[in-house]
């Protein structure tokens, strides 16, 4: 695996019962764990549910991180497989292609929603 870099993953349960997921790159595993605390804080101090925050290694690039998107906005299907702290996987979803979440599973598969669209490599 080729991978890219340091990226800090995070899925929380939207108001409208969706997994939103951001995906946002960092320099440094360091500079990913000040961020992680950081966005967590945040996301919990505003009552929003986090699911996981994590960083670790990835191949998957996304566009930028855009605060106040809204739900209709959020149109990239992604597929995000957590086997462990910092061992995640980020997939695009083509748009006929179903995706059958498994959160309880090992390693846990979320079907998730973004904003943030792939970038190819």
């Amino acid at each position: 695996m080729d991978v890219l870099g340091i990226s800090l993953l995070v899925l929380v349960l939207a108001d409208d019962g969706r997994v939103h997921v951001t995906l946002s790159e960092t320099e440094s595993q360091a500079d990913c764990e000040m961020s992680r605390t950081m966005v967590t804080d945040i996301l919990q101090q505003a009552e929003i549910n986090v699911i996981t925050a994590m960083c670790g290694p990835t191949i998957t690039r996304l566009t930028p991180f855009e605060h106040g998107r809204t739900p209709e906005e959020m149109v990239h299907r992604y597929r995000v497989t957590v086997a462990g702290q910092g061992d995640y996987q980020v997939e695009a979803l083509p748009g006929d292609e179903t995706c059958v979440a498994a959160q309880s599973a090992s390693p846990a598969i979320y079907c998730a929603v973004s904003a943030q669209a792939p970038i190819s490599q």
